[in-house]
């Protein structure tokens, strides 16, 4: 609950006609005092994307989804992953922060290593 409360405080402290941005969960994942922010979205996100996995298209076959994380992999990776991607993809920054959030795990937790 504490979650969901302080995901809404922060979509709506942002500027009602734009998205977080790269730049802004950048900040989140980088910046000592903001990383719980950074962990609360990340798991948004997976949360989500469990719902769209499980619930809208359950049987789904890895090799068609964009990443597959590994049950073990803790929250606190996650959030490197993504710093690390963001770090070294600045031009990535002015678009949407779940594309970072995609392409960091895309890059790290492929579901087909082998293509």
């Amino acid at each position: 609950m504490v979650r969901l409360i302080i995901l809404v405080v922060l979509f709506l402290s942002a500027p009602s006609n734009a998205m977080i941005d790269g730049k802004r969960l950048n900040q989140f994942c980088n910046v000592l005092e903001e990383k719980a922010l950074c962990l609360m979205y990340i798991r948004g996100l997976d949360d989500a994307r469990r719902l769209v996995e499980l619930k809208l298209d359950p049987g789904k076959p890895d090799w068609t989804k964009d990443f597959c994380v590994p049950g073990e992999v803790r929250w606190t990776e996650k959030r490197e992953v993504i710093s690390a991607y963001l770090l070294a993809n600045k031009k990535q920054w002015e678009k949407p922060a779940y594309y970072s959030y995609i392409e960091a795990f895309k890059e790290r937790y492929p579901c087909n290593p082998n293509q």
